[in-house]
């Protein structure tokens, strides 16, 4: 697992609005899971394979279907979030 530098002067991965959000996904147990299933799929390079089979599920509906590929697509989302998880998981 690598960190992202965070020391005094370094570039911050997201800003504060971002951390409202990653708090409030933080909080639901289902986003929190989602959120980094997405990032792990990512991270081994089997999330094409994921949204193949989201997509030819015919009982996930298409909106559905469009925002996890959304999601999925948005890799410094995920692991900014997953970060952001790790480093505040004490407090979860």
């Amino acid at each position: 697992m690598e960190w992202i530098d965070l020391s005094p002067g370094a570039a911050a991965p997201f800003d504060v609005v971002e951390l409202e959000e990653f708090e409030a996904i933080a909080q639901d147990a289902g986003s929190r899971a989602l959120f980094r299933q997405l990032a792990a799929l990512v991270r081994s390079n089997e999330i094409d394979q994921f949204l193949d089979s989201t997509f030819a599920n015919p009982n996930i509906d298409f909106l559905t279907k469009s925002a996890l590929a959304d999601l999925a697509r948005d890799e410094q989302l995920l692991f900014a979030f997953e970060h952001y998880a790790q480093r505040t998981a004490v407090l979860h």
